[in-house]
């Protein structure tokens, strides 16, 4: 089985992708721009010694802020919207400051009907509650 050989990155290709990463892109859609892997990606900027950016991180005014707006009842995904940060980030930052979540409508408890025949051949109707 013969390897496949991997076409090299030209300078204009690594300049271009120095560049669109200094413009804040990510380097997954500098990927897709230039038509390459994220990981040839990462390659030429470490190559280059450029530092990673870090993920945006609200301060903790931010995350009290997201505790206070989802104590008010708003929207996870209308918070979530307006910090600019994922679903699951708000969950994570609203466990980290112990605010009771709320939970969903569970069904309601149903009641079940099980009949007893007794040995004289009368019924006896007992209703027991159970959980779907």
């Amino acid at each position: 089985m013969t390897k496949k050989k991997r076409k090299r990155l030209t300078n204009e290709e690594k300049n271009k992708i120095i560049e669109l990463y200094k413009q804040g892109y990510s380097t997954h859609k500098i990927a897709g721009i230039i038509g390459r892997s994220q990981t040839a990606v990462w390659a030429v900027l470490k190559e280059k010694n450029i530092k990673r950016r870090k993920r945006q991180i609200l301060t903790n005014e931010q995350e009290r802020e997201v505790c206070k707006l989802y104590r008010l009842k708003y929207k996870i995904k209308n918070i979530a919207e307006k910090y600019g940060i994922a679903v699951n980030t708000v969950h994570y930052i609203v466990n980290k400051y112990g605010v009771c979540r709320k939970r969903r409508n569970r069904r309601p408890e149903r009641i079940k009907l099980r009949i007893i025949r007794r040995e004289n051949g009368f019924q006896r109707k007992i209703y027991q509650n159970w959980f779907l």
